[in-house]
C-alpha cells in the first residue's frame, strides 16, 4: 500500500494549533540553547572554536531533547528512536524527523540510502508503514549566528510536495484531480459550455453543405 502524501492544510489540521505551536518551541528553545553553549564556550579561559558539525548536533540533540520532555505523557504523541534516529509520530498520521534546512526545501544531511527512502516516502524497514514522512526544522541566517524561522516539509518521488517558514508561507505544488466527483452543481457550470459548442458545429455543418453547392454566404 503507498504511502499517504498528505497536503499542509492536512498536516495542520493533523496536529492542531496546540501541538503546532509546542512543536515549534521545541525547535527555537533547542537552537537557543545552542547560543547559550557558543556564550559558555567565549566565557572559558581557553577558548575553543567549535565547528559547524558540532554547534548543528549539539542543536538537533535539545531540540530532540525539549520534543521529548513537552510530548512526555501524551497519549496521541511519541518521541522515539528508530533506527538511531529520533522520530516524532502524531497520531501515526505524521512521522517527523529533525533537520538543518540549507535552503528552500534543501537539508543538511548525508544522502544515505535510508534517507533518500524517507524522502520519497518509501517502505523503511522498522518504520512504520502508514504515516506521511514529514522532515520539521531550522534554518540559520547568513551570518550562522541566528535562526530564519522554524520549517516543515514534505517529499514524494516527485520531489517537493509542500514547503513551509511557520507562520509566513507555504510553497505547494499544484494537485489536478483526474478522476472529479460530478455533481449537478458541475454539470450546471459546463453547461453554457456545451451550448456554445453545439452552435458551432451546426455553423460547420451550414458552411460544409453551401460549399458543397458552389454558394458560400
Amino acid at each position: 500500500m503507498a504511502r499517504a502524501i498528505i497536503t499542509y492544510n492536512e498536516f495542520k489540521d493533523i496536529l492542531g494549533e496546540q501541538v503546532l505551536t509546542a512543536y515549534s518551541d521545541c525547535i527555537r528553545k533547542g537552537f537557543d540553547d545552542q547560543l547559550e553553549l557558543l556564550k559558555f564556550n567565549a566565557s572559558l579561559d581557553c577558548f575553543v572554536e567549535l565547528d559547524s558539525t558540532t554547534k548543528a548536533k549539539f542543536t538537533h540533540n535539545r531540540i530532540c531533547g525539549r520534543l521529548q520532555e513537552t510530548f512526555k505523557g501524551n497519549s496521541s504523541i511519541s518521541v522515539d528512536t528508530i533506527r538511531q534516529i529520533i522520530m516524532v509520530n502524531i497520531s501515526d498520521k505524521v512521522l517527523i524527523r529533525q533537520k538543518k534546512f540549507r535552503s528552500y526545501g534543501n537539508i543538511s544531511s548525508y544522502s544515505t540510502k535510508q534517507h533518500k527512502k524517507f524522502l520519497k516516502q518509501s517502505s523503511i524497514e522498522g518504520f512504520p508503514e502508514e504515516p506521511t514522512f514529514i522532515v520539521g526544522g531550522y534554518m540559520m541566517d547568513k551570518t550562522n549566528t541566528g535562526m530564519l524561522g522554524v520549517y516543515f516539509a514534505c517529499y514524494s518521488a516527485n520531489g517537493i510536495e509542500w514547503f513551509t517558514r511557520l507562520g509566513e508561507y507555504v510553497h505547494e505544488q499544484q494537485r489536478i484531480d483526474f478522476n472529479p466527483v460530478v455533481t449537478r452543481k458541475t454539470e450546471e457550470a459546463y453547461k453554457p459550455l456545451k451550448t456554445k459548442l453545439t452552435k458551432m458545429k451546426v455553423v460547420h455543418n451550414q458552411n460544409s453543405s453551401n460549399t458543397q453547392n458552389g454558394t458560400l454566404k
